[in-house]
């Protein structure tokens, strides 16, 4: 496996000026930790420079990684243009699933996230 690759300084200054230091999925800023994402992951040959790297906050970043372990099929620039998870799934939290996810865990609110999965499968968000 390929070692992470060293992101300098001077790239990562590029990096947060070009996406003006707000996340490019959901574009929080200001006292948030701001992650210098790879588009193209290192494992699969990407590269640290400013074209390949992207300014994501936590919780989008962890939001990516998620999605793309378990949709592959779903590419970082469809996920980008995509509202962000808990956007698209708003509509359909209600308090059954509130409560199911306190008392059981996450088992009812996989239907939230088959919901999801539907949405990216049938929208181009292009």
């Amino acid at each position: 496996m390929p070692k992470r690759k060293y992101i300098s300084a001077d790239i990562k200054a590029i990096v947060f000026n070009r996406d003006s230091g707000k996340c490019r999925k959901c574009g929080a800023s200001g006292l948030i930790e701001l992650n210098n994402h790879h588009r193209n992951m290192v494992v699969d040959g990407g590269t640290s420079e400013p074209d390949n790297l992207v300014l994501l906050c936590s919780r989008c970043h962890d939001e990516w990684h998620w999605i793309h372990n378990r949709l592959p099929q779903f590419t970082f620039e469809k996920w980008l243009k995509a509202p962000p998870i808990d956007m698209l799934l708003m509509p359909y939290w209600n308090d059954e699933i509130e409560q199911s996810v306190e008392e059981d865990g996450l088992s009812d609110f996989s239907k939230a996230l088959a919901l999801f999965v539907d949405v990216m499968k049938n929208s181009d968000f292009g």
